[in-house]
């Protein structure tokens, strides 16, 4: 903080016509913002605007190019490094995350669409994607894009939200993947539709309408099969309890939404049964770019720091060096848990009803935050929680 020792310039010289100044000399210093995506590409690929997208290093560029089309609104911008790109071509396993894109005014693009992986016990963010508009062209363009730009990628298992046009592009682009859902994202998702059914004050004060809730959100523990004849069961314990009326709604939205897609609702082999590699990588987001103060360019800049993070840990890996796992003991234990009842559920020692109340606290979290509780946890906290 500058002080003005002198009182007739100090009075001359205020925090307005300063802040003005210093506004308009950082206008004509700084490159105009573009006001669309083509725009913007047009831009970067520019040989003067090369710079923007240099990594750290200064060996790579991680702008990629320009996908879909101004007629349909699926345009694209792509962002990974060449070694990035390499090193996508040898991953199995991939995540999907979708990032809000938070301040930014212009150019408009409605989400930061985001490809990264698990490696040793490192989250690997390796593609990031300012999109246009999340329909099915829109995806299937950007898959076709990153196809041709690593034509060896065939994912085996591909992790994502529960988003109709996102999985029908996934699986045209990738025939052989199985696509996976998240337990926490359908937690949050069934009790924010018990929340928007004016559930959230019953619940709050009545803990056998909110365990029902929490049964119904712990579905996806289950094999595909048993989802229906678990929910089912539930149902029957609801109307015996007498609250039939309040919590039908709920189990109408659950046939009627998610129980012709138990395929990918079930989470009950997979290895991973939340995202919470998602959430950690947008931790690394809100690390690496300013919240109050974010344009593009402080975007791209938080692009090129994230991928130089990204990189530093994956060799790190590669030289056997420990990088911290931040998998917490709970987790651990619910994971434990929950392979237990499974493994009676099989014998045929408990039924599918049982196993949902004895898993339903593992979702705890994801409930009170869908149901905007009072005595919910942060959201990153939670998430964290709801492995």
């Amino acid at each position: 903080m500058l002080v003005c020792n002198n009182p007739a310039l100090a009075r001359r010289f205020t925090n307005q016509r300063m802040d003005t100044a210093m506004c308009n000399a950082r206008r004509n210093n700084t490159t105009q913002v573009p006001n669309t995506l083509i725009q913007l590409g047009i831009l970067l690929d520019q040989p003067d605007m090369r710079t923007v997208c240099r990594t750290v290093d200064g060996q790579d560029y991680i702008f990629q190019g320009i996908s879909g089309r101004i007629q349909d609104n699926s345009v694209s911008l792509v962002f990974a490094s060449e070694r990035m790109i390499t090193f996508l071509q040898s991953c199995d396993y991939l995540h999907i995350n979708v990032s809000v894109v938070g301040k930014l005014r212009k150019p408009y693009c409605c989400q930061i669409f985001n490809v990264l992986t698990k490696y040793g016990s490192a989250v690997i963010p390796i593609v990031r994607v300012l999109m246009r508009e999340r329909t099915e062209a829109a995806y299937m363009a950007l898959f076709n894009h990153l196809r041709a730009l690593a034509p060896n990628l065939q994912p085996t298992r591909l992790h994502c939200d529960f988003e109709g046009a996102q999985v029908n592009a996934i699986r045209q682009s990738f025939p052989g993947c199985v696509v996976e859902g998240s337990l926490w994202n359908y937690g949050v998702q069934c009790s924010s539709e018990a929340f928007k059914l004016g559930l959230s004050p019953l619940a709050a004060r009545n803990d056998l309408v909110l365990s029902f809730i929490k049964c119904l959100c712990a579905a996806p523990l289950l094999p595909a099969g048993l989802i229906e004849p678990g929910v089912e069961e539930i149902w029957r314990e609801v109307q015996a309890s007498g609250w039939a009326d309040d919590l039908e709604p709920l189990f109408v939205y659950f046939r009627r939404d998610w129980l012709p897609h138990v395929a990918e609702l079930s989470v009950y082999d997979c290895p991973r049964r939340t995202s919470y590699c998602c959430y950690s990588d947008n931790r690394m987001l809100a690390y690496v770019s300013p919240q109050n103060d974010q344009n593009i360019w402080c975007l791209l800049r938080g692009f090129v720091q994230a991928e130089h993070l990204s990189w530093s840990d994956k060799l790190a890996i590669d030289r056997r060096e420990v990088v911290s796992d931040s998998r917490k003991w709970k987790e651990i234990a619910k994971e434990r848990r929950v392979c237990r009842l499974i493994r009676r559920l099989d014998k045929n020692e408990i039924s599918p009803g049982r196993v949902l109340k004895e898993t339903s606290h593992f979702v705890a979290a994801a409930v009170h935050y869908g149901l905007q509780l009072n005595n919910r946890v942060s959201y990153s906290q939670s998430s964290n929680d709801s492995d």
